[in-house]
């Protein structure tokens, strides 16, 4: 497989894994916290792809040229922010992506976002771990190159690893 290739499979990986359903926490009223069946909010001119998978369904190679850990107690998060112009080709754009991860009990987890490249495409990812049957509430904030408002995302996703 091609280098180009190889960040796209993670990507079809995550977008494959939206399936799975959470459970809903009460949230205050400020912070829509979308299903796990949602992997996309459109913001108008800009749309925020989103999702995370347990790094175990990674292919073994991705995971050692991207310095992924692949384990199934582990979860790569993945966004991809896209400009979508009135008139013209929508494009991937780089920008500045922050994300948190709680638990349903409120642990708060920073976590380390990395920009990847692989030709025109751009990905930002982050990695946490994970214990059997816990839900996450991921947030996103991502600001693309030369906007000042961040783009808000909250998703939540639950986990169950295999022993």
């Amino acid at each position: 497989m091609t280098r180009s290739g190889c960040f796209s499979v993670i990507a079809s990986l995550s977008l494959a894994a939206c399936g799975q359903s959470g459970v809903n926490p009460a949230q205050g009223d400020d912070e829509e916290v979308l299903p796990a069946t949602e992997s996309i909010k459109d913001f108008g001119e800009y749309i925020v792809y989103f999702n995370a998978l347990s790094t175990s369904q990674l292919d073994q190679d991705i995971a050692a040229e991207y310095d992924i850990v692949r384990s199934n107690r582990r979860v790569l998060l993945n966004i991809v922010m896209e400009h979508r112009p009135e008139i013209g080709v929508p494009t991937v754009v780089e920008g500045d992506v922050k994300a948190t991860a709680r638990n349903l009990t409120g642990q708060l987890r920073n976590l380390d976002v990395r920009e990847i490249r692989e030709g025109e495409s751009i990905y930002y990812i982050a990695e946490t771990a994970v214990a059997n049957s816990e839900a996450l509430i991921f947030a996103i904030e991502a600001t693309p190159t030369g906007q000042t408002e961040p783009l808000r995302v909250s998703f939540q996703k639950q986990f169950y690893v295999e022993e």
